[in-house]
C-alpha cells in the first residue's frame, strides 16, 4: 500500500484540498536550476523509504487515531498524509 491510497487518492488524481494553484515555487525552472539525474534518483529514493517508514509507523491506527486532531488548527494523521502526497507529487511532476 502507498501513501496515495492510505489517504484515498489513486495516482494522477486531483484531491479536494488541491484546488487552489501551487505555490510558484514549484514553476518550471530554467535548464541551470535543474538537478541532475542522479540526484533525481536520490531524491526519489529518499521519498521511498520515507513511505515505507511513514506506512510501518501508521498501519497500526485505528480509524479514530486516523482522523483525530490535537485541536481544530492542528492536523489529523490523515491530512498530514494528504498533504505529503501532495507535495511529493509537486516535486516528482
Amino acid at each position: 500500500m502507498t501513501v496515495s491510497q492510505l489517504v484515498g487518492q489513486t495516482p494522477g488524481q486531483t484531491p479536494w484540498s488541491a484546488r487552489v494553484p501551487l505555490d510558484p515555487l514549484f514553476a518550471r525552472r530554467p535548464e541551470s536550476a535543474m538537478i541532475t539525474n542522479e540526484e533525481r534518483a536520490h531524491v526519489i529514493r529518499l521519498l521511498h523509504d520515507s513511505e515505507s517508514e511513514f506506512l510501518e509507523l501508521t498501519s497500526g491506527l485505528s480509524d479514530p487515531q486516523w482522523t483525530w486532531q490535537a485541536a481544530p488548527e492542528r492536523w489529523s494523521v490523515q491530512q498530514t498524509a494528504e498533504h505529503l502526497v501532495l507535495g511529493e507529487t509537486a516535486m516528482l511532476a
